[in-house]
């Protein structure tokens, strides 16, 4: 019950400031900025790097962003939505859906440092102090996954079909998968 009151707590405070930060946005005479678009051009690089087509850098950094902020249910809900909009390429789908998977977030930090605190007190200010790199190990380790999927993945021209290994003939021969791409 903790942890779902918490997950409640966590998203409602990035509601709120999302909210906020649209508001004040608005005040200088700036529409439509919010936490989301902020997160967005914050990890846009992020998902240019992981292979992510430059139209689509912000909208996936969007995503990274939200689920580190919120978690990953919250950040696959906002894919869905988007997928439901068509607004993302084969691609981006691809590795905005492996990136996303993990508990690489604020919230799980909280709740790893509150359970193993639990069971060790006296290795609190050792855990507090290692917390935080552990959620960049569990970032990046999300972020390496992404990353393969993307060097995997071949466009054969058609949007119908997202595939690794090949181009939907059914060989997925390791000479297919180790081909250059053509450009």
């Amino acid at each position: 019950a903790a942890v779902a009151a918490m997950l409640i707590v966590c998203v409602s405070l990035v509601a709120l400031t999302n909210d906020l930060v649209e508001w004040l946005a608005s005040l200088v005479g700036i529409d439509g900025l919010t936490l989301e678009a902020l997160l967005g051009y914050a990890c846009a690089p992020l998902a240019f790097a992981m292979g992510v087509p430059r139209e689509d850098c912000l909208q996936v950094g969007s995503l990274i962003g939200i689920k580190i902020v919120t978690n990953e249910f919250v950040a696959y809900q906002k894919l869905g939505d988007m997928l439901k909009a068509n607004t993302l390429g084969d691609r981006a789908e691809l590795v905005a859906t492996y990136a996303l998977c993990g508990f690489s977030n604020f919230g799980s930090m909280g709740i790893m440092t509150g359970a193993i605190t639990a069971m060790a007190p006296q290795q609190k200010s050792a855990v507090s102090r290692d917390v935080f790199m552990a959620l960049i190990a569990g970032t990046l380790a999300c972020f390496s996954t992404g990353c393969v999927a993307s060097v995997l993945y071949i466009d054969d021209g058609d949007s119908a079909d997202v595939h690794l290994f090949g181009h939907g003939s059914g060989d997925p021969s390791l000479m297919s998968v180790l081909r250059t791409p053509s450009c």
